[in-house]
């Protein structure tokens, strides 16, 4: 797992949806250190002020380039990450992928589809 350092200052977001903002950042940034594997470091400096945001980014002490970039604060308001769900790379391949497919492609309804995928995926969370 990356190490993600941020820092964060804001001016005119609350405290608690700050918090949420900093958890969200910090989650995505890790998930993709996790899924790119290209960085094991990455320091983030976040700041909002009068509902404008910059993010810079520096990954393994190199800085990456486009940064700072600009946000909209509304990008963020809602930020919020699902829960933990240990099994969720199997739900996804497993499960979700291959009932949309069917769906999709071979014309099953979409009742039939969603509870396909709630049986198969409660029983992947009980094996």
């Amino acid at each position: 797992m990356a190490d993600v350092s941020l820092t964060a200052a804001f001016s005119t977001v609350p405290a608690g949806e700050a918090e949420e903002i900093k958890r969200v950042i910090t989650e995505v940034v890790a998930q993709i250190a996790q899924d790119d594997g290209t960085f094991k470091r990455a320091k983030i400096v976040f700041t909002e002020s009068d509902e404008r945001c910059g993010l810079t980014a520096e990954l393994d002490g190199i800085k990456k380039e486009g940064v700072p970039l600009q946000i909209d604060i509304d990008q963020l308001e809602d930020a919020k990450t699902p829960p933990v769900i240990p099994r969720w790379e199997q739900v996804a391949a497993d499960v979700v992928n291959t009932e949309m497919e069917k769906a999709m492609i071979g014309g099953a309804s979409a009742e039939e589809t969603a509870k396909a995928m709630q049986e198969k995926a409660s029983a992947i969370g009980t094996e």
